[in-house]
Order: structure tokens, then C-alpha cells, then sequence
């Protein structure tokens, strides 16, 4: 029987959202993750991607504490040593960019923009913050560094051999889903 390498076994198997939808650090432990951790191996499973799952997962303020990262290491340890692959998220829910609310606070200046139909004329607008605007140059700067890199300071000797990829949902917050519609109530 000819052997399959493992880096093509992985791109095989399922890699399901792993919610995280508790706090309590009873429920958080390497032990109970190397429990269901072992059962989704078992099952053929290839990795996960641990998701924050608020309102029972962490808050916005508990996102990005010691508590948060106490609950990824137990999670990518045990990860490790079962040999299930991680995709990161790389924020507290979605769309990413906002570092669980925090960037508000790091770069007020950075509100989001938004496309605004006017007739035939298209103008971009400031709206309330909610999360950054990656149109802003220094936007994602922030994001890597106050994500990517703290991860990478924090899990880089898992990088490439059990964390092998980041997550990040798509941001589709530009364009008012009814801009295209004559009521829309943004003209």
C-alpha cells in the first residue's frame, strides 16, 4: 500500500469551527480538550479552527487577556499532542480588525468608511465605529501587530507544524446591502 504523506492527509480531512462558547475554567482545561480533541482525531477529523462564540465564549473584554490565552494554550497543546493541525482566528468574532475592540481605543482616527450611492454618484463616508477601515494605510499595521505578532510571540513554536494556517472572515461592511435599491435609506 503506497504511503500518503501527511501534508496530503491533512488537505483531506475536515477542519470544523471548534466553538468556544464557555468561560469557565473548569470546562477550559488542556484535559478536557485533549478529551474532544481525541474523539474529532478519532472521528477523521484533520484540525480545527477555535472560534470564539460570544455571547458564552469570551466577551469583548475578556478577549486577549490572560484568560483567553490560558484557554488557547491548554487548546494548542492538547492540539499538539493528539496531531490535529490549527487554522487561527485571528479576532474576537467577525469581521477581524478591530482586535476585540480594542483599536478603537489605539487609533480612534481610523473610523470606518463606507460606500454611499447619492443618485448616480458614488462618496465614501465615515460611519460610526464598529471596526477599522482597512482602507486606512496603518489599519492592518495595527492588526498584525497587536494579533499576528503577539500570537507569533506567543505560539511561534507551534507555527508550521500544528498551527498552519490564520483565519480570517471575509469583510463585506463597505457597501450597504441595500445601495443598489431605490428605498434604500442611505441615499
Amino acid at each position: 500500500m503506497k504511503k500518503i504523506p501527511e501534508s496530503e492527509i491533512f488537505k483531506k480531512r475536515p477542519f470544523p469551527f471548534y466553538y468556544i462558547t464557555t468561560t469557565d475554567p473548569e470546562e477550559l482545561t488542556y484535559e478536557k480538550f485533549y478529551a474532544d480533541l481525541s474523539d474529532m482525531k478519532e472521528k477523521g477529523y484533520g484540525g480545527i479552527i477555535p472560534f470564539n462564540r460570544p455571547p458564552h465564549g469570551f466577551s469583548r473584554e475578556q478577549f486577549f487577556t490572560e484568560a483567553w490565552f490560558s484557554m488557547l494554550d491548554n487548546c494548542i497543546r492538547a492540539c499538539h499532542d493528539v496531531g490535529l493541525k490549527i487554522w487561527m482566528n485571528d479576532d474576537y468574532d467577525c469581521p477581524p480588525g478591530d482586535i476585540g475592540g480594542r483599536l478603537r481605543e489605539i487609533a480612534p482616527h481610523l473610523k470606518p468608511l463606507r460606500l454611499r450611492l447619492n443618485g448616480d454618484e458614488v462618496s465614501v463616508e465615515e460611519v460610526e465605529w464598529g471596526f477599522p477601515a482597512y482602507e486606512h494605510p496603518e489599519s492592518p499595521l495595527y492588526f498584525q501587530k497587536y494579533v499576528y505578532e503577539e500570537y507569533k510571540r506567543r505560539y511561534g513554536k507551534y507555527f508550521g507544524n500544528t498551527i498552519i494556517g490564520m483565519f480570517s472572515d471575509a469583510d463585506s461592511r463597505r457597501v450597504n446591502s441595500n445601495v443598489y435599491n431605490t428605498d434604500s435609506p442611505l441615499k
